[in-house]
């Protein structure tokens, strides 16, 4: 993955079925259209990731049908929705073998081939914590599973004459559609390997769901009792820095994403992670303090390791949390940082609504024509940007006396053989001024400044922008991004 990967996030079974009404048809994954690959790829976007492609639960599906409070959920967005739209999370896999409605066997195979031709990698879903309740290895092997001694409806579920903990996260309530994987079982680690290994075979990376939960501290004190009970000691070495360490000795280009939480990220970048979620920067761009983003991004260690979003499928849709000026100013920042940047499946057509994972359906959203062709505009430039052999360069923010508007201002900037480029965001509610410095080519004379979003050409003395910086002065939530020549 290169140092700046633009991740595109589909819902592949919601998906599928737009395409299909969309073109009355059937559509699967062995007859997308071109066209619909190239939108990807023009929103300046080098991977896919397809999320929810592993063989559904028909437990899962079950229960997210008759449970009241994802009833509530589901009457929110799809009021007359009906039991055919409900098809069960797609984090509580029975096997990771391609749901046989998204295509056959080959069909990921012939999938990954189309991206590749189209400049696209594809990442599919790894999930670590538990498996479905109809996972094969429930029958075959459950001494994979956490045991507990007395049988809870709400904790564990009995199959044969065993209780297993039902999958969770320490600060919520377990779910009831998944089995706890025993991290502590070295048979488990290597099953869990083997697993892995077979779907490096389909896609170039994979995508970690909660992967901090399986470390060893995490794992030790979310089942301390149980572990006891089972007689299990914690391991010598984290899984994760035996699996990735595994897999990397036979594919090095192969990548892996972590959604994780709670200050792990820099642990789990030590144990392998290539990039790691950054919610700190996300819960920072809501709370709208450019000073602390400024500091925040300035003092990240390995900026290269962490992937940007304002948007994802567990978060609310952007234009709603941010505002449509803000979501730009905040698009425009992520995207340009180091490290890796998502971009959620319609974040760039301005849909308002979340949709519970448990849906098929998506409802009818409103297409935001003017927001679209700004994703485009950037999906561009991002492709100009990042194109090859590109580095950062650093840049500082100065204002002057009785003028701390500055503050609210971000600079990014880039060099590759076609040019600098810089990229600065007022990213506040007040008007902003203040003068970026940055050290041009010494053998320029003059330097012509192109806003690639806003097609104007500014002319200023190299000399000038060395010792005085470029001036700048920007209404709430508005961006240059200057090619420098």
């Amino acid at each position: 993955m290169s140092v700046h990967p633009r991740i595109y996030e589909i819902n592949t079974r919601v998906w599928l079925q737009q395409l299909s009404n969309k073109l009355n048809r059937q559509i699967n994954l062995d007859n997308i259209p071109p066209q619909e690959w190239l939108k990807i790829r023009n929103l300046g976007c080098d991977w896919v990731w397809l999320m929810g492609v592993w063989q559904k639960s028909l437990i899962s599906q079950g229960l997210a049908r008759k449970d009241p409070n994802l009833q509530i959920e589901y009457s929110k967005v799809l009021p007359n929705w009906t039991e055919q739209d409900i098809v069960g999370s797609p984090y509580a896999v029975k096997d990771y073998s391609l749901n046989y409605e998204l295509g056959d066997e080959d069909s990921l195979d012939y999938t990954k081939d189309i991206l590749h031709h189209y400049g696209i990698k594809l990442m599919l879903d790894f999930v670590p914590n538990h498996t479905a309740c109809d996972h094969h290895w429930v029958f075959e092997f459950p001494d994979y599973y956490i045991q507990q001694q007395v049988e809870d409806s709400i904790t564990n579920l009995k199959v044969e004459d065993k209780y297993l903990a039902y999958g969770k996260d320490p600060n919520y309530a377990p779910w009831q559609d998944t089995l706890q994987l025993n991290y502590f079982n070295l048979d488990v680690r290597n099953a869990l390997i083997s697993q892995l290994n077979n779907i490096t075979n389909h896609c170039d990376g994979v995508r970690c769901d909660m992967a901090m939960l399986v470390t060893n501290d995490i794992f030790a004190n979310t089942w301390k009792k149980e572990l006891e009970e089972m007689g299990y000691t914690k391991p010598q070495e984290e899984f994760w820095t035996q699996a990735i360490l595994q897999i990397k000795s036979n594919k090095p280009s192969f990548q892996f994403v972590a959604e994780c939480y709670w200050n792990t990220e820099p642990k789990m970048q030590d144990q392998g992670f290539d990039f790691t979620y950054d919610k700190t920067l996300y819960d920072m761009l809501l709370e709208n303090n450019s000073q602390n983003i400024n500091n925040y991004i300035n003092s990240q260690n390995n900026a290269d390791k962490w992937l940007r979003f304002i948007e994802n499928h567990d978060e609310k849709r952007a234009i709603l949390e941010f505002g449509e000026d803000r979501s730009k100013a905040a698009a425009i920042l992520t995207s340009f940082l180091p490290g890796a940047w998502l971009l959620h499946q319609n974040q760039e057509r301005g849909y308002k609504i979340k949709l519970p994972v448990q849906l098929v359906t998506q409802p009818q959203d409103e297409d935001n024509a003017k927001l679209a062709v700004f994703y485009r505009k950037l999906g561009g430039i991002i492709n100009k940007v990042f194109s090859s052999n590109y580095q950062r360069i650093e840049t500082d923010i100065a204002g002057w006396e009785d003028n701390s508007s500055y503050l609210n201002l971000v600079s990014l900037a880039w060099q590759n053989k076609q040019g600098i480029y810089i990229v600065v965001t007022n990213y506040g509610d007040k008007q902003s001024q203040g003068k970026i410095f940055f050290k041009p080519n010494n053998s320029m004379d003059n330097l012509c400044f192109f806003d690639l979003l806003n097609n104007k050409e500014y002319i200023y003395d190299s000399e000038k922008i060395r010792n005085e910086g470029l001036f700048v002065d920007l209404l709430p939530w508005q961006f240059h991004i200057f090619e420098i020549k």
